[in-house]
């Protein structure tokens, strides 16, 4: 027997119904300013049923309000989307034992529908675009929730953004330049193409340094 309920012994949704309603309405309310009502009662009863607060499913409601009504909810929201460590590929056991395990499906199935609510809540109150003109009580409110993602994330106030992976940044030369930090003698040669001032060439109208022509030293 898994760890998985029977909808057809139950008579409720499985885990895996439960969480895939949780993340199909996160999908709905990210591209899509109209609610759903069919996800948005589905989502509520789910959420119920595992004993959080309503409010979870509530855009305007930021993070930090939520955690003041609920302070039992700070510590699953620290590290909520931080990957567990993986074990050794055969863990010390037999390939016996591993396929034991494997059949027993030992996986907290109502757990995981608990976190799916709670990262659904972050990502949606970081990534959701409310229509209009924001103010500046929205900004704030973002900026905060914004810091709950990066502790769900497992960084530190600011880490997040600090700066892009190792081998991902993209600085143009001129920034890279004086920024101070070294130019590769690829990026050298290409921002040399349009460095030097020169007259506009006739032909194409481009007025870098390659395309104008030499002018001639006096007596040639």
């Amino acid at each position: 027997m898994t760890g998985q309920q029977s909808p057809g012994t139950t008579g409720e949704p499985s885990y895996d119904s439960r969480r895939q309603v949780v993340y199909w309405r996160l999908l709905a309310r990210l591209f899509d300013h109209e609610e759903q009502a069919a996800l948005e009662s589905a989502s509520l009863a789910v959420v119920e049923d595992i004993g959080l607060p309503p409010t979870l499913l509530d855009p305007q409601a930021s993070v930090d309000s939520v955690v003041q009504r609920h302070p039992e909810l700070a510590a699953e929201f620290d590290g909520l989307m931080v990957p567990e460590p993986e074990e050794d590929a055969d863990g010390g056991r037999t390939a016996g034992e591993a396929d034991a395990d494997a059949a027993a499906d030992t996986r907290d199935r109502a757990a995981e529908v608990r976190r799916a609510a709670l990262v659904s809540k972050v990502l949606l109150n970081v990534f959701h675009s409310p229509p209009g003109t924001v103010t500046a009580g929205q900004l704030s409110r973002w900026q905060s929730d914004a810091g709950w993602l990066e502790r769900a994330l497992g960084c530190g106030p600011g880490n997040c953004a600090a700066g892009a992976p190792e081998g991902r940044e993209r600085v143009r030369p001129a920034r890279a330049a004086e920024a101070g930090r070294p130019i590769s003698a690829g990026s050298s040669r290409r921002s040399d193409r349009h460095s030097a001032p020169s007259r506009p060439d006739s032909s194409n109208g481009c007025a870098c340094a390659r395309c104008s022509p030499t002018p001639s030293s006096p007596g040639s």
